[in-house]
């Protein structure tokens, strides 16, 4: 067969063998525990970071984790209230020295 005879071919749709949609499943109630996960990780950083200002590279070392890991976590409870945030040094912002955290 050459790619003119290949191309004059009729090609017929294969059959649709997905299964009919059904109606939705039951799913198990996971709000609480989503809470309570929330809550305890809150409980982890509130810990690591206490009352005074920390900078963060300190926070992730008493973590165990990378800055840029735990960075949007913090920024997060800042925007939640849970945490303040300074400029380090208290001078004006700089992207190379970073942030200081403290719990409210």
């Amino acid at each position: 067969m050459n790619f003119a005879q290949m191309l004059a071919m009729d090609v017929k749709p294969l059959p649709d063998t997905r299964a009919p949609k059904e109606e939705k499943k039951w799913q198990r109630a996971t709000d609480a525990m989503h809470e309570a996960k929330h809550m305890n990780t809150v409980e982890k950083y509130c810990k690591a970071i206490g009352e005074e200002w920390v900078k963060t590279a300190d926070v992730a070392d008493r973590l165990g984790m990378s800055r840029m890991s735990i960075f949007n976590r913090l920024t997060e409870y800042h925007k939640k209230g849970i945490l303040d945030r300074r400029p380090l040094g208290g001078k004006p912002y700089n992207h190379h020295t970073g942030w200081e955290w403290r719990v409210k």
